[in-house]
């Protein structure tokens, strides 16, 4: 799994960015899986499960003050083992 980190004062750019991101992705026919505040699945459970057509998935979190330790920790065992991309 690819991690990108968009972070910065300039929110405009961050955003821009991150449509830029997503416009690729549709582009390329890839699931856009955005983990928001609200959802029901930790980021962890969101990121391991399966699609049932298995395409290449590009995942959006954007509270990153909602990640603990343990989920860093996680992150940086498990993300080689992990398809897609994460911003």
């Amino acid at each position: 799994m690819n991690i990108i980190v968009l972070h910065g004062d300039n929110v405009s750019e961050s955003s821009d960015r991150l449509k830029k991101f997503k416009d690729s992705a549709k582009s390329r026919g890839w699931s856009i899986v955005d983990i928001s505040r609200d959802s029901p699945l930790s980021l962890v459970e969101s990121l391991t499960t399966s699609s049932l057509f298995e395409k290449e998935r590009l995942f959006i979190f954007r509270d990153f003050k909602k990640l603990s330790a343990k989920d860093f920790e996680w992150l940086n065992k498990s993300a080689n083992k992990l398809s897609g991309n994460l911003i």
